[in-house]
């Protein structure tokens, strides 16, 4: 794992998602308004130009595929930066994106406990599910009142993979 020594020194992460207002910026957004005070952090959809001007200590790259153009961007500018991708992809997607995800990448955060396990247990990868901000997503009605409901979020292009119809 990549251990960071707290009040050392202002550690700088930036941040990548596909297209604002979508899943990756949210994300983003909420890694950044939680972050630990010496953690500096930088969101952005492209990785160009903002890894010329400054060197960061970390990439976070939400969009798995593009770790592979993530890692070849940092080796043309000849920098050393840590680089961690998300995988954002449930177990009955049957894909090569997670072994190019790590191939390319220093380490990968599986969201999925079941495609974690299904890969193996990759070494350099981790699970940790989403989580919800309780600030936002507050309980109203004690669950143990609600009756139970059947709660779909996400896309027809994902409807197959994800099971929804069974």
């Amino acid at each position: 794992s990549v251990n960071f020594k707290p009040n050392t020194k202002k550690y700088t992460i930036r941040l990548l998602y596909d297209i604002e207002g979508w899943a990756y910026y949210w994300r983003c957004l909420a890694l950044q308004k939680n972050a630990p005070i010496d953690f500096e952090i930088d969101i952005e959809n492209k990785y160009g130009a903002a890894l010329k001007e400054k060197h960061y200590d970390l990439i976070f790259q939400c969009v798995y595929s593009s770790a592979k153009d993530v890692k070849n961007h940092l080796e043309v500018l000849k920098r050393n930066t840590i680089l961690v991708s998300s995988y954002n992809v449930g177990a009955g997607y049957n894909d090569k994106w997670l072994d190019s995800a790590l191939r390319d990448s220093d380490y990968v955060v599986i969201n999925s406990k079941s495609m974690w396990e299904k890969a193996g247990k990759p070494d350099r990868s981790i699970q940790i599910s989403n989580g919800v901000n309780q600030e936002i997503f507050k309980i109203i009605i004690p669950i143990e009142l609600r009756k139970p409901k059947v709660l779909w979020v996400g896309s027809n292009f994902h409807r197959k993979t994800k099971n929804y119809d069974t």
